[in-house]
């Protein structure tokens, strides 16, 4: 992103289970958040996420 000069203005992460374990409990949350500034720094994203 940084050599392209771009910047990420929200972030969305997921979680899945193994869908072919049908004995397990099935998880799939997410969240998503915006960026009152947009960021390209990777620190940063990693905090937020």
């Amino acid at each position: 992103m940084r050599r392209q000069r771009l910047a990420c203005g929200a972030l969305s992460v997921f979680l899945l289970t193994n869908p072919f374990r049908t004995d397990e409990p099935q998880y799939h949350p997410q969240l998503a958040s915006e960026f009152a500034e947009p960021k390209s720094f990777t620190p940063d994203l990693q905090h937020e996420a």
